[in-house]
């Protein structure tokens, strides 16, 4: 036991030194919003939540920007940061002018909801009692280092409890986690943070649904873990749902068993109830304070998308054949891989994307066989995992469906589907569950080493791709290793 203990503490090490070196060999600022995600962390560290009036950029970010913000990631021919091009100095008499720029920049990202904000400007706050500057902004990003460990950790636990005949699953879903490369966790945001998140509330969730006693903590804590992954991004609103079916489930089989229907519905209420009010108390903040539920109204506004009516809905191309099969395969590549750009370009290979979706389709059809297998035995774990995972992707093609988007951006009107798999991190513990276990039941008739080889080569592909990707950021004179 000793042994498996340390075995699994390596494992979340490793995985938390490999998103070490890559949070350091991306230089600052990345494309997907990281100045405005630190703008809000430093607000949350000084007690700025989101307010009646519009945020703009505050001036340590906007100092930040100018010393390290990096060109690379959108220009081919990329300047360097301001502060570091020829003869330039903060008295120089540009960076006013440069810094009004900045700070006429509208933080759309001080609304967001308040789970990864408060924990990371806890972080940060920390970090300040030793690091500043570009170190404080790398021990920021740190903070996924350690959010990965933890989830590699708690899945190897839960899992081992769940499933302990199966150490392909207990042991081959940390060790995907561990070298999942999603760039996400390499810079400031709070999509990795989700990954955590979500892994907590889907454990809550299936063990919500498990037959037998139960205490009260446990309800209360299912409710609470669903709560904050809703409150950490909003696309988590799905483990909503699947609580309700995990419930449901569990009602099912207390009926079976003769168990006394109102105790059972007494903690069913109080798991929902617990995430409802847990929930409902940021939203009726927002709404009192900001005058928005969900405070996306100014958001929306500022990307200049418009509602459609729901009666447009499934008129969407992405419910079409030519619509869904733009959409799919595009979102299974940037689940894996995230949206990091370089010198303009994508950060892939010539034929990653394409093997990326198709092994995750062809992963995900032997899954859902084998869900299927596990639920006619009342088993839950798996069909809850597919059931997760699928509502997750459903979530970005409803959100698709849902605006009529403008010609800049992403989406756009000639690209109207969301894309940004980052956007539902908080399905990879269940993902990676349905993708082990179709690796597993598309090799069951082969050798019981067959799955593991597979499984194995599959972790060094994507890891090996994941660092020749990042090649040209590590040789960056503007990342954390080459910056004085």
């Amino acid at each position: 036991m000793r042994r498996k203990q340390a075995a699994i503490a390596a494992l979340a090490g490793i995985a938390a030194l490999r998103v070490l070196l890559l949070a350091a060999a991306f230089p600052f600022f990345h494309q997907v919003d990281e100045h405005q995600h630190v703008d809000t962390i430093h607000r949350w560290s000084r007690g700025q939540l989101p307010g009646a009036e519009a945020a703009y950029l505050s001036e340590p970010v906007i100092d930040w920007a100018l010393e390290f913000g990096s060109f690379e990631y959108l220009e081919a021919n990329p300047p360097p940061p301001y502060l570091a091009r020829p003869g330039a100095r903060p008295d120089s008499p540009w960076v006013p002018e440069v810094r009004a720029a900045f700070a006429s920049v509208v933080n759309q990202e001080a609304e967001s909801p308040p789970t990864y904000y408060a924990a990371a400007a806890l972080w940060y706050k920390a970090g300040e009692l030793a690091f500043e500057g570009v170190d404080l902004l790398l021990w920021v990003r740190a903070l996924n280092a350690l959010v990965l460990a933890a989830l590699i950790v708690l899945a190897h636990a839960w899992l081992r409890r769940r499933a302990p005949d199966d150490p392909l699953l207990y042991w081959g879903v940390p060790a995907l986690l561990a070298f999942f490369p999603q760039d996400a966790f390499y810079g400031i945001g709070p999509d990795g943070f989700c990954a955590l998140m979500g892994g907590l509330a889907f454990v809550g969730a299936v063990e919500a649904a498990s037959p037998g006693p139960r205490t009260v903590g446990r309800d209360v804590t299912a409710g609470v873990a669903v709560a904050l992954a809703f409150l950490a991004k909003y696309t988590n609103a799905i483990y909503g749902g699947v609580l309700v079916v995990a419930l449901a489930l569990r009602m099912g089989s207390a009926s079976g068993r003769g168990e006394a229907g109102t105790r059972v519905a007494a903690r069913i209420a109080l798991a929902g109830g617990v995430a409802a009010a847990l929930s409902g108390a940021w939203l009726l903040r927002n709404q009192l304070v900001v005058g928005d539920a969900l405070a996306t109204a100014r958001k929306v506004a500022h990307l200049e998308w418009t509602p459609l009516p729901w009666s447009d809905f499934l008129s969407h191309p992405i419910f079409g054949p030519a619509g869904f099969s733009e959409w799919a395969p595009t979102t299974l590549a940037l689940f894996w891989r995230g949206e990091f750009r370089w010198l303009a370009e994508p950060m892939t290979l010539p034929g990653l994307d394409g093997a990326l979706a198709l092994v995750s389709a062809v992963c995900l059809a032997f899954g859902a066989a084998s869900a299927w297998r596990a639920a006619r035995r009342g088993a839950w774990l798996e069909p809850l995992a597919l059931l997760t995972t699928l509502a997750g992707f459903a979530t970005l093609a409803m959100l698709s469906a849902r605006f009529a988007f403008t010609d800049w951006g992403n989406p756009t009107r000639a690209h109207p589907y969301f894309t940004e798999g980052r956007l539902v991190l908080g399905v990879l513990l269940p993902f990676s569950v349905v993708f082990v276990r179709g690796i597993g039941q598309a090799f069951s008739r082969l050798h019981p080493a067959v799955p593991w080889a597979a499984l194995g080569l599959w972790i060094a592909l994507v890891t090996a791709t994941d660092f020749a990707v990042a090649a040209p950021a590590f040789a960056s004179p503007w990342n954390w290793f080459h910056l004085p």
